[in-house]
C-alpha cells in the first residue's frame, strides 16, 4: 500500500508570482501533506504557527552580489520529541531565533519522523518541454566558484540524540536538467567555506 507522503521545506526564493510582482529574494517556507494534496500552502497562508516577530516567512533577504559581498541564513528544520510539532530555526549574524513551527497534527508521515532529506534548488516543481525557465541563482554555472555561482555549505543533520552532525558524504546528485542548470563543488574551498555545493545556471529551454 502506498506511504501518504508529506513534506516540510524552507530556504530564500524569488517568485513574484506569489509576492505580487516584487522580484526581491524572500525567506520562504512550504509544507505539503496527503501527497501535495488539500492543505499544502507557502509561508504562514496555512499550517506553519508564526511564533518570532520579526523574523517571518516572506520577509525580504539581502542578497549577494556577484564576486562581491555574500549574504548568508542558516536554516534548520527539526521535530521536537516532545510536542511532536516540526519547528524551524533561523540563524544570520544577528544570532539564532526560533521562527515557527508545523502542528503534528497536519502531517501522516511526518507525524512519526523524517525518512529523507533534501539540499536543493529548483526554477518549477516541474519540467515541461518547450518552457523557457528563468536563472537559478546568480545565473551563474557551479564552475565559476565562489562568490560568482550561487552555493549552500556545512550541510548537517540532526540524529536521534538531537546533536547536529556532518551530512553523510555520500548524497546522492540530481540535476534534470543539465543544460540549463549545474551542480557541483570545489574542493580547493573547503578550507574556505567547509563542505559546500555551488548550483545555478542561466535556464533557458530546458
Amino acid at each position: 500500500m502506498h506511504a501518504v507522503e508529506d513534506s516540510i521545506e524552507a530556504g530564500w526564493h524569488v517568485y513574484p508570482a506569489f509576492h505580487r510582482g516584487s522580484t526581491e529574494t524572500r525567506l520562504f517556507v512550504f509544507f505539503a501533506a496527503n501527497d501535495y494534496g488539500k492543505g499544502s500552502c507557502y509561508n504562514t497562508k496555512c499550517g506553519f504557527v508564526q511564533v518570532h516577530r520579526t523574523i517571518t516567512p516572506g520577509m525580504i533577504l539581502a542578497a549577494s552580489t556577484y564576486d562581491g559581498t555574500q549574504e548568508e541564513i542558516t536554516l534548520s528544520v527539526y521535530k521536537n520529541d516532545t510536542s511532536g510539532d516540526w519547528w524551524l530555526g533561523y540563524e544570520d549574524s544577528n544570532g539564532y531565533v526560533s521562527v515557527g513551527y508545523w502542528p503534528e497534527n497536519l502531517f501522516n508521515t511526518l507525524a512519526k519522523d523524517a525518512n529523507r532529506i533534501d539540499w536543493g534548488e529548483e526554477t518549477d516543481s516541474f519540467v515541461k518541454p518547450g518552457v523557457t525557465y528563468g536563472p537559478m541563482g546568480s545565473g551563474r554555472f557551479p564552475s565559476e566558484g565562489y562568490k560568482k555561482a550561487a552555493y549552500m555549505r556545512n550541510m548537517k543533520v540532526i540524529d536521534s540524540s538531537m546533536q547536529f552532525v556532518d551530512a553523510p558524504s555520500n548524497l546522492m546528485p540530481y540535476t534534470p536538467t543539465p543544460q540549463c542548470y549545474e551542480l557541483g563543488d570545489n574542493p580547493a574551498d573547503v578550507a574556505m567555506i567547509g563542505p559546500h555545493f555551488y548550483f545555478g545556471g542561466p535556464g533557458g529551454t530546458c
